[in-house]
């Protein structure tokens, strides 16, 4: 009986404050994902690996969203090697997870009526697209993470991380020379039906970094249809300072 009041006192302790607090220590980019109290968070983060880098990276909205997905997010951004997450966090990198349009949050508010580079006539604009990643600010909507949604990658938080990590990680290695050939050489072969990662060697590095991290499948596959993306992968990464 005692324990069992304990539990239901410690739950009653992490609840009740939970609004006051999230509302308090909100930024421009969100609610800094250390500073949210949820039972949800709290429960799962005793499992996630790489937890206490990615407390540093990710904010959270200061409206009401998903605890779930948002929590699906982060253990998928928790696959990422822990040496890249680690260097995220030396550049001051944010990770914003957000609800409603992208150019009403303050870092992507300049793209408001523009629409994306490589997006057709009647395709979505900035307004609408569900992420964007390259500068110091990654934002990532909430509940879009699966292709089709609004997107065309095997994962959006991947996909705009990865963008952020050739720029401030890797000093835009989409240029790299060696990169350069093998992207010719092996983006027909990896993505035979997406002219996108085709013609712009930025997005197939992104969307290559998510077939590396995504799961042990989409491993294997980026190593079967790209092995020379593979290996580069490997060494790079590799490289990056502990």
């Amino acid at each position: 009986m005692n324990k069992k009041l304990l539990v239901l006192l410690l739950i009653l302790i992490l609840l009740l404050p939970m609004d006051k607090q999230n509302h308090g220590d909100a930024s421009i980019h969100g609610i800094p994902l250390k500073e949210f109290i949820s039972l949800t968070i709290f429960t799962s983060k005793q499992i996630i690996p790489n937890y206490n880098l990615l407390q540093e990276l990710i904010f959270l909205p200061d409206n009401e969203f998903n605890e779930t997905e948002v929590m699906n997010i982060i253990e998928r951004i928790s696959r990422i090697d822990r040496k890249i997450l680690q260097a995220l966090v030396w550049e001051n990198i944010q990770i914003s997870l957000f609800t409603g349009q992208l150019t009403d949050q303050p870092s992507a508010s300049h793209l408001k009526g523009m629409k994306p580079r490589g997006y057709s006539e009647h395709g979505p604009g900035w307004d609408d697209v569900p992420g964007i990643g390259g500068g110091r600010s990654v934002l990532v909507k909430i509940g879009h993470s699966h292709k089709g949604k609004g997107h065309g990658s095997e994962n959006l938080e991947l996909h705009e991380i990865a963008h952020t990590v050739d720029q401030k990680i890797l000093n835009r290695i989409r240029y790299d020379e060696e990169f350069q050939q093998i992207w010719r050489k092996e983006a027909s072969k990896m993505f035979p039906n997406n002219s996108y990662f085709i013609i712009y060697s930025e997005e197939y590095f992104a969307e290559s970094f998510v077939y590396y991290f995504l799961s042990n499948d989409t491993r294997e596959t980026l190593k079967k249809n790209a092995p020379l993306t593979y290996s580069y992968f490997n060494q790079k990464f590799s490289e990056i300072s502990n």
